[in-house]
């Protein structure tokens, strides 16, 4: 019967990875479910903590943006996943909340603190450093290119226009960020490294301007 399914999955084009249902939700809650959570925690702390959420709207940067990008996903579907997972998203919860307090306890400004506290920092970027920038889950992984664009009306309708003039196909497409009434930067990201080359040319022939992250 799995031979069967792998022999279905793989004339999808689907990639497949076999685990165990207790490792997967386990590791489930700990990279999606808990995120999720975190970022929608965030975003109420932040209108909670201050009476003045316009100013802080004014203020948010592109930090606060990615992380809480998430945080406007619908409660009718994360409800039913995070009931369905609910052991395993607790234990992630436990995990964070105490690491959430050793940094808060690491806060200060005497030498020893502020040492552990930069352990904290030195072991999230040699981990962060290991995630494939270039992925999406454990999909294959695509080409980028970045583009600034203008924040006015029809701006997306334009240069994805441009795109589907050449007959390029977007794979996926994130906005990083955007003041309002200036420029914001888009990551486009491309199936193969001829089709966003291909982007890149047609875009900067239309006026945009384009770079690479290699």
């Amino acid at each position: 019967a799995l031979k069967r399914l792998l022999n279905l999955t793989e004339q999808l084009r689907a990639r497949v990875m076999i685990m165990s249902a207790e490792e997967h939700d386990r590791i489930a809650a700990l990279v999606s479910h808990l995120p999720q959570l975190a970022a929608v925690g965030l975003v109420n702390m932040v209108s909670g903590a201050t009476r003045n959420m316009a100013l802080a709207r004014q203020l948010a940067a592109g930090g606060f943006r990615d992380m809480t990008r998430i945080a406007s996903s619908p409660f009718e579907l994360w409800g039913e996943i995070l009931s369905q997972n609910q052991s395993e998203v607790r234990r992630a919860l436990r995990i964070y909340r105490s690491i959430l307090k050793a940094m808060e306890q690491a806060t200060g400004g005497d030498s020893a603190r502020r040492k552990k506290l930069a352990r904290f920092f030195h072991r999230a970027e040699r981990t962060r450093q290991h995630i494939p920038l270039d992925m999406k889950g454990f999909l294959h992984p695509l080409s980028d290119i970045f583009l600034a664009v203008d924040d006015q009306p029809g701006a997306i309708n334009h240069f994805t226009g441009v795109l589907a003039q050449k007959k390029i196909n977007i794979s996926d497409i994130l906005l990083l960020r955007v003041r309002e009434g200036e420029q914001g930067t888009f990551k486009l990201s491309f199936a193969t490294e001829r089709d966003a080359e291909r982007a890149a040319e047609a875009l900067k022939a239309a006026g945009y301007a384009v770079w690479r992250n290699r």
